[in-house]
């Protein structure tokens, strides 16, 4: 058995645990054993020879999904630390619930990562909706189960889109496999109409995802809705998601005719992103819509650094690694802003500097 496989069941294996726990200690020791693993597959990437292997057709540790993924550990790992506090006055049959959930979309988003085909993708992203669904219901309130039911819908549509996408491009360049080595091989001698009808059903359905025009408010009413530190997860581990699987099909259309079109797509899609983003940020009194609006903002700049090419790409990578940080420690500070003001209205929250000084200036 190799090392991914035995990671993704014993990463299953920790959640099932955290799942069926009897007391919070048991599901805190089934989070202390999730991210020991995680922590170990990560060392193996980068320091025993896992970064650039692969497992049969269907993964691949390459340079991008190895960055993304250490990036995952590190915020799951205070995702799950600062939602201890956060569901102190949980019962434990919600506690175990969420922790669960929490874990199993953490591995989720890291098959997404390392997946080598097109299908194995679309599973894990399509994953990534059930497990946020439940996250979202996390309060069992009637505003959650409106914004679950919307996120599994919108999602799910979207996922769809992105799988006639995922046909579509198989069809034009008639290959049996849909691994994207095999794709991009062939994807100069496919039909232009169909490259080009395909790319924008895959990133129509994807931009649920990263929350990006024309999709994007289904995750500004997933992480208004969810609790704070779940929606730090959400708002950066799922949104890389998302953008890694754009932006592998971004690469399969790089040696075709329609590249140009494709960049030309994406930086319209980018700069619709940052105007609508720029517009609600000035519109909204609520610090988690305040900071989902800006990650829609934010992959409008990443799908410009796309569309410009060359040195943008680089930027478009670099700019998501740096949202990553930002945003889910901004996620993470609310709430603590949460437990200090008992809600997340800007108009409400002042004088939080003599309050909680560090949390403050961070």
């Amino acid at each position: 058995m190799t090392i991914p496989i035995l990671t993704f069941l014993l990463s299953g294996l920790a959640a099932a645990s955290a799942l069926a726990a009897r007391s919070r200690r048991a599901v805190h020791f089934a989070g202390l054993v999730f991210y020991l693993v995680q922590a170990a597959f990560a060392a193996w990437l980068f320091a025993a020879g896992g970064y650039g292997s692969a497992v049969g057709t269907l993964f691949a540790f390459d340079a991008v999904g190895s960055l993304f993924y250490l990036l995952l550990v590190v915020v799951s790992f205070w995702v799950f630390h600062h939602s201890e506090t956060y569901l102190s006055e949980c019962d434990l049959r919600q506690t175990r619930t969420y922790f669960a959930l929490v874990m199993l979309l953490t591995v989720a988003i890291a098959g997404a990562y390392f997946a080598a085909n097109m299908a194995v993708t679309w599973i894990f992203l399509e994953a990534t909706t059930l497990c946020s669904a439940g996250i979202i219901y996390h309060r069992r309130t009637a505003q959650t189960l409106e914004a679950a039911w919307k996120y599994v819908f919108v999602c799910s549509t979207g996922i769809a889109m992105a799988y006639l996408g995922i046909l579509l491009l198989a069809a034009a360049t008639k290959c049996e496999s849909l691994s994207y080595g095999a794709v991009a091989a062939v994807a100069a001698q496919g039909n232009p109409l169909y490259l080009k009808i395909a790319f924008l059903l895959i990133l129509c359905g994807y931009s649920c995802k990263m929350e990006l025009f024309p999709l994007y408010t289904v995750g500004v009413d997933a992480n208004f809705a969810a609790p704070a530190p779940a929606a730090a997860l959400i708002s950066t581990g799922l949104v890389n998601a998302g953008f890694l699987a754009i932006l592998r099909v971004y690469r399969l259309l790089a040696g075709t005719e329609v590249f140009g079109w494709a960049k030309s797509v994406l930086l319209l899609v980018g700069v619709l992103s940052l105007a609508i983003g720029a517009l609600f940020l000035r519109r909204t009194n609520n610090y988690k819509r305040f900071l989902s609006y800006s990650t829609v903002e934010n992959m409008g700049i990443a799908a410009i650094g796309l569309g410009i090419g060359g040195a943008g790409v680089w930027a478009a990578v670099f700019h998501v690694v740096c949202h990553t940080f930002v945003k889910s420690s901004l996620f993470l500070q609310m709430g603590v802003v949460r437990q200090v003001y008992n809600g997340y209205r800007i108009n409400r929250i002042g004088d939080y500097i003599r309050i909680n000084r560090v949390g403050a200036v961070g």
